[in-house]
């Protein structure tokens, strides 16, 4: 059975509707009902990786909103074991969203493992640590995109429709 929360949120009016009482957020989310004309997520599929829940939360629920399914990993290592099941199971992760600073594989570690076991995902990281040094192994490495937080659940499903856009392209 899904998860059904009860909420009376709007997050932003000029993207986002209102939630009414009991509505679904684990992708059970109508297209003509709730999100603006153009801005259809077409079900990509999303892999957040960071270890403050409250994050996660605020920010996968901002994507569900939005359309995207979803999968959360508290730290670099369930992202990883998360991105290899889905890539052999035939159903691979469209963007790996990731903070920089997590337990058990840093977001720069994560990458790497990626690229070394040959896992194809575009990825961005989105972290508090601006670390330059970090950022430009993460670039070399293919990183897509960096994003400063704090910010605004809008402004990152904004970056992450148009991350999913130049990749489709």
């Amino acid at each position: 059975m899904p998860r059904v929360y009860n909420i009376k949120y709007m997050i932003n009016k000029d993207i986002y509707p209102y939630l009414e009482d009991g509505t679904t957020l684990d992708g059970g989310i109508d297209s003509e009902n709730h999100y603006r004309e153009g801005r259809v997520a077409e079900r990509k599929h999303i892999l957040l990786a960071d270890d403050e829940p409250g994050f996660r939360f605020s920010a996968g629920l901002a994507l569900r909103i939005a359309g995207y399914r979803v999968t959360e990993a508290e730290d670099g290592m369930e992202a990883l074991d998360g991105l290899i099941r889905h890539r052999d199971e035939g159903t691979p992760i469209d963007l790996l969203v990731t903070d920089l600073r997590m337990p058990n594989l840093s977001g720069t570690e994560l990458v790497d493992a990626l690229r070394r076991h040959g896992v194809p995902v575009p990825v961005f990281v989105v972290s508090g640590c601006g670390d330059p040094e970090a950022l430009r192994g993460l670039s070399a490495a293919g990183c897509v995109e960096y994003m400063e937080k704090p910010f605004q659940p809008p402004e990152l499903v904004e970056r992450i429709r148009s991350i999913l856009e130049a990749n489709a392209a």
